[in-house]
């Protein structure tokens, strides 16, 4: 399921093997890099790391 995140990039989510939903946000040009929040915290608190990581990498 694909959507626009509010800071302008595709946001879905996915199904892991046992059933979990995870939530993802995409943004930024270049080689993936998988940025992964703290367990007690929403993906929101990896936005700022993405911005600054943006020009470089997707």
């Amino acid at each position: 399921m694909a959507s626009t995140d509010p800071h302008g990039g595709p946001a879905g989510t996915v199904r892991s093997k046992d059933g979990t939903s995870i939530a993802f946000d995409q943004s930024g040009d270049g080689p993936p890099m998988i940025i992964v929040g703290g367990a007690l915290s929403d993906r929101s608190g990896g936005a700022p790391l993405a911005a600054l990581l943006s020009s470089r990498f997707t």
